[in-house]
């Protein structure tokens, strides 16, 4: 049957025709972690292992250094104490004992503490004074003979 003066205008790239329902054949943005290239496409593809749909969901591309990829789908800063030079996949990596990431979110490097700091427990984005312990004096001080 047609319709005269209406025409099918083909859905953008980064969009695809939704089929799930029969009244509903509109452009819709592909989902998160897919993408399509192409107009008039009534599909989307999946981004490789790694990266991410970018915004028009017309490419794929890796995270920004201080992310990782969460669940195939977002870029999420590194969290307290951690890093990552490269965005990647699912955590990022913690710094090692003496070393610090000097930011609490979205660390991309760490650096070591300056002699006599160190870092620990939640707060490994920051070294802090190693506190001195003044060694107990020897008993033969105390109770000379």
């Amino acid at each position: 049957m047609s319709h005269p003066g209406l025409h099918c205008v083909p859905c953008a790239a980064g969009k695809f025709v939704n089929t799930s329902t029969a009244e509903s054949r509109l452009c819709e943005s592909c989902p998160l972690g897919t993408y399509q290239p192409f107009e008039g496409s009534g599909y989307c593809k999946t981004c490789p292992v790694g990266l991410i749909s970018v915004e028009n969901r017309q490419t794929c591309s890796f995270c920004n250094p201080g992310r990782f990829v969460q669940h195939l789908r977002n870029c999420v800063q590194c969290p307290v104490a951690t890093y990552a030079p490269a965005a990647l996949m699912d955590a990022c990596m913690e710094c090692a004992a003496g070393y610090y990431t000097g930011v609490p979110l979205g660390a991309t490097s760490c650096t070591a503490c300056d002699p006599g700091f160190a870092n620990g427990g939640v707060t490994k984005f920051v070294c802090s004074e190693c506190k001195v312990t003044p060694s107990p004096k020897p008993l033969n001080e105390i109770y000379p003979s």
